[in-house]
């Protein structure tokens, strides 16, 4: 059954995998995101490769500055 190939599910995203997900979805660009978020591309770009990890204090920040 093809169901049972796909690595891409989701009970096997990562953040990472969501994040960009996301992003992608929500039509802006890394850059943009980042800057609403205060954090550098680079920060951005390892979170949504999941090499290294969202801190507490990024996930707290209020909604109304990504949007």
């Amino acid at each position: 059954m093809i169901d049972d190939l796909d690595w891409y599910g989701p009970e096997t995203a990562t953040f990472g995998d969501r994040l960009s997900a996301a992003i992608e979805k929500s039509g802006m660009t890394q850059k943009l995101v980042a800057k609403r978020l205060g954090i550098k591309v680079a920060t951005l770009k390892s979170w949504e490769q999941d090499i290294s990890a969202v801190s507490y204090t990024h996930l707290t920040l209020p909604t109304k500055r990504i949007v």
